[in-house]
């Protein structure tokens, strides 16, 4: 099974992984936890909780 590592552009880059990983095959996807941060690394929303939960899942919208 090969497997493919995306970073998708929206989402930061991370030296430590990858985003994404696809599973070809079976076509499984594999998402990495998601914070609130932007495509640029900051953080969205400091000390507002639905502002950082809104980014949180346009990050897995995005992934």
């Amino acid at each position: 099974m090969a497997i493919t590592l995306v970073n998708p552009e929206g989402l930061p880059t991370v030296d430590a992984y990858h985003q994404v990983a696809i599973a070809s095959g079976s076509r499984m996807v594999f998402v990495a936890g998601q914070v609130a941060w932007g495509a640029d690394g900051g953080t969205v929303g400091e000390s507002d909780l639905a502002a950082q939960v809104e980014q949180c899942y346009l990050n897995i919208a995005t992934a």
